[in-house]
């Protein structure tokens, strides 16, 4: 392999794992929004 392709991948693989960091550190600080039950019977149409 030639260097441009070694840059290419190891650039793909950094992408790659800093967005599932990134997506894990951001699912940890964010707070869990609260939905209470009459509010999810109503968005999974249980209207009853």
């Amino acid at each position: 392999m030639n260097a441009t392709a070694i840059f290419m991948m190891l650039l793909t693989i950094l992408l790659v794992w800093g967005g599932l960091v990134a997506s894990v550190v951001l699912l940890r600080v964010l707070p869990d929004p609260q939905i209470d039950d009459a509010e999810l019977d109503r968005s999974l149409g249980n209207d009853e």
